[in-house]
């Protein structure tokens, strides 16, 4: 006979699916539960378990969608969302100005040694 697992409780499974999908970290879940993180991995691998969090997720990125002026900072940084609403990445470009003479007396002035002249 198999052991019984918690997972067998649906509120169980429901608040379990619930934290995972507001973003709580699973070794927190695993904490607050008794159980070890290993064991909240395994259950993650169940075909009900992730239908049910891929479900929680769907409901908790259109709830955040809907207020996005106020929480687009939560999608982010979730791990679910972080890709499809982080801002796009910008390359930066610094132009350097100036003369070699004038840097090369600013270091000179610091007690920096100037590089040897060819």
């Amino acid at each position: 006979m198999a052991r019984p697992t918690r997972l067998n409780d649906p509120a169980f499974m429901e608040d379990v699916t619930d934290l995972l999908a507001q973003g709580i970290p699973q070794v927190l879940i695993a904490q607050s539960y008794g159980v070890p993180e290993s064991t909240l991995g395994n259950w993650k691998k169940r075909k009900d378990f992730k239908r049910m969090l891929a479900a929680k997720l769907v409901a908790y990125g259109k709830e955040k969608l809907a207020k996005i002026t106020d929480d687009k900072w939560l999608l982010e940084r979730h791990t679910a969302f972080r890709e499809a609403f982080a801002p796009p990445k910008q390359e930066v470009k610094q132009e350097v100005t100036g003369s070699i003479e004038l840097l090369l007396k600013e270091i000179d002035g610091k007690g920096i040694p100037k590089p040897p002249s060819d």
